[in-house]
């Protein structure tokens, strides 16, 4: 159950296209280890949760590139170089397409912690939940949002944007559907880079801390 569980996470909330080891690779195993036993077929599953499997012939390589270049799937093992090949384009266009904020063109990175409105609870959430993570992708596909977490203690989500402060977070978050219903708000914090440690080696404040005796 917690295979087609995460099958159904993965064709409804990334992209419809996906290679994986055929019905006649899957057999072949089979046929080598008796004790193998398969009992779903990806073959089979995934068009059957809305996507389109596409496949080679047994143990061709085929690689299959989805959502802007975000998701590579490989069909086999044989596949190991071409999807290791597919990694690094894909990164390479990734780091060619970004763009500057609008504004000054400084960016920085800014912490956006969400928290449950008072009064509303986890069922308001669920209708939107959806389309809450289909714009999150968008954002993490256009580099807006580059890192994304759960909270340890199941409170929230955390998000890292990349934009010019927090003022264009706050217009980022708030118009999440989660937002925009009225279900959660945000608490934001500015980073900036750790340059306190400049005071080590500035010398003019050399023997500044020393103390006599």
């Amino acid at each position: 159950m917690r295979r087609i569980f995460q099958l159904r996470q993965l064709c409804g909330l990334i992209v419809p296209r996906r290679l994986g080891l055929s019905r006649a690779e899957e057999d072949a195993i089979h046929a080598a280890e008796p004790a193998f036993t398969t009992p779903r077929m990806m073959e089979d599953e995934f068009p059957a949760l809305g996507a389109t499997y596409r496949k080679a012939p047994p143990q061709e390589p085929m690689v299959v590139v989805s959502g802007g270049g975000r998701l590579v799937t490989g069909q086999n093992p044989a596949s190991g170089t071409a999807v290791g090949e597919a990694l690094v384009a894909a990164l390479d266009r990734r780091g060619a397409s970004r763009s500057p904020a609008p504004g000054n063109g400084r960016t920085v990175k800014v912490l956006a912690l969400d928290r449950i409105v008072p009064g509303r609870t986890r069922a308001d959430a669920m209708p939107h939940v959806r389309a809450e993570a289909a714009r999150a992708w968008e954002l993490m596909k256009a580099g807006v949002i580059r890192e994304n977490y759960l909270r340890a203690d199941g409170s929230g989500a955390v998000c890292m944007l990349e934009c010019s402060g927090v003022e264009e977070a706050r217009s980022i978050m708030e118009a999440f559907p989660l937002s925009t219903a009225g279900v959660i708000g945000f608490d934001f914090i500015e980073l900036r880079n750790f340059d306190v440690l400049e005071i080590l080696f500035d010398e003019s404040n050399e023997g500044s801390s020393s103390t006599s005796h």
